[in-house]
């Protein structure tokens, strides 16, 4: 994984928590934080899984 990618990768990470964060706010009762990490989670683990192996 190139520096590049850790970038990408941490900007996108900030505005997805941010976002979230916003959500949660605005609506509180609706918003699951929970299953929302836990699919963030398995995103993140498949594609830098796959970039670690060398697939694009």
């Amino acid at each position: 994984v190139s520096l590049d990618d850790l970038q990408r990768f941490a900007a996108l990470m900030t505005a997805v928590t941010d976002g979230l964060a916003l959500q949660k706010a605005l609506d509180p009762n609706r918003v699951e934080l929970g299953s929302l990490f836990d699919l963030w989670d398995e995103m993140l683990r498949v594609t830098l899984s796959q970039r670690l192996e060398g697939e694009p």
